[in-house]
C-alpha cells in the first residue's frame, strides 16, 4: 500500500517523492524535523511528525531511528539532513533556542538605554535590540537615519526581541543622562576602569566612522574597549554586547553592596 505524506496542503506519494533529487528529499526531511522541533518546544503533539518522518526515511532506505524525543538528538538529525541537502548554514536555518526565560512577563527592566547613532546595517540594529532586551535594557533610541524596527532585516535579526523592548526615534536632547559614547578613541576611558552609573544612555556609532560629532560633543563620558590585536575595532553589535554585560555586572555588584549595607 502506497503511503502519502501530508504537510499542511502538500501531498507526497512514494513515487513522486523518490523522483525528487536526493538533496530535495533531505530538505523535505529537514523541514519536517524542524516542525517537530518547534512543536516539542511548545509542548504540542509530535507523533504525526515522527510517523511521517519514518515513512520518508523508509522510502529513502536510510537506516535511521525515529527515537528522537530529545531536542538535542532532533537538532543533530535536522542538521544532518541540511548537510545532505547541501544547504549552507545561515541564521534562518538555526533552530529556535531552548530557554525557559523567553517572553517572561515578570522580567525586571534596568534603567539602561541605548542610542543608535546613524547605524547603517539593519542586521546590526536587530542584533543590538536582541542583546539589549536580553540584558534588560529599558529602551532603544534611534537616530533619524538608523533602520527602525519596521525594517524586515531588523526584525529578522532581532528574533522577536523588538516585541519585548520599547523603541523610539529621538533627538539627542531627549536622551536620558548621562550620555556615554562607546568609541575607539585613545582618549576614551578603558571599559575595564569605568563603572557604569545607575542609569545612563549608551551611544553606539556608525560602523564606518563611529559616533557623530554631535554625539561626541554631547557625551558626558567617552569609553573604549581595550583591544590587544592587530585590528583596532570590532563589530558594533559585538562591542555593545561587551559593554552591556559590563554595565549589568556593575549594576549587580552595586545591588549586592546595597543589600549588605542594610
Amino acid at each position: 500500500m502506497a503511503h502519502c505524506f501530508r504537510k499542511d496542503t502538500l501531498h507526497f506519494q512514494e513515487g513522486k517523492f523518490l523522483s525528487l533529487p536526493s538533496e530535495s528529499q533531505h530538505k523535505k526531511c529537514a523541514e519536517l524535523l524542524r516542525s517537530a522541533y518547534e512543536a516539542m518546544l511548545t509542548q504540542e503533539p509530535v507523533k504525526h511528525f515522527f510517523d511521517s518522518y519514518q515513512i520518508l526515511i523508509d522510502w529513502m532506505a536510510l537506516s535511521l531511528t525515529t527515537e528522537l524525543m530529545d531536542l538535542k538528538d532532533l537538532s543533530d538529525r535536522y542538521h544532518f539532513h541540511l548537510r545532505a541537502a547541501f544547504q549552507s548554514l545561515k541564521e534562518h536555518h538555526l533552530l529556535p533556542q531552548v530557554t525557559s526565560r523567553d517572553k517572561a512577563a515578570t522580567l525586571k527592566k534596568l534603567p539602561f538605554f541605548v542610542y543608535l547613532d546613524n547605524l547603517r546595517s539593519a542586521f546590526n540594529v536587530g542584533s543590538v535590540i536582541r542583546t539589549a532586551e536580553s540584558i534588560g535594557f529599558q529602551k532603544v533610541f534611534f537616530s533619524e537615519n538608523t533602520p527602525f524596527t519596521d525594517n524586515p532585516k531588523v526584525k529578522k535579526s532581532a528574533k522577536e526581541a523588538d516585541s519585548w523592548i520599547s523603541s523610539e526615534k529621538a533627538c539627542l536632547e531627549a536622551l536620558p543622562k548621562p550620555l556615554i559614547a562607546l568609541e575607539t578613541s585613545p582618549d576614551g576611558i578603558p571599559l575595564t576602569e569605568f563603572i557604569f552609573p545607575e542609569t545612563f544612555t549608551l551611544a553606539l556609532g556608525n560602523e564606518e566612522y563611529g559616533c557623530s560629532k554631535e554625539v561626541l560633543k554631547a557625551a558626558d563620558f567617552l569609553i573604549t574597549i581595550p583591544l590587544q590585536g592587530y585590528k583596532n575595532s570590532i563589530n558594533v553589535a559585538a562591542a555593545f554586547a561587551i559593554a552591556a554585560f559590563k554595565a549589568a555586572s556593575d549594576h549587580q555588584i552595586r545591588t549586592k553592596q546595597k543589600d549588605l549595607s542594610l
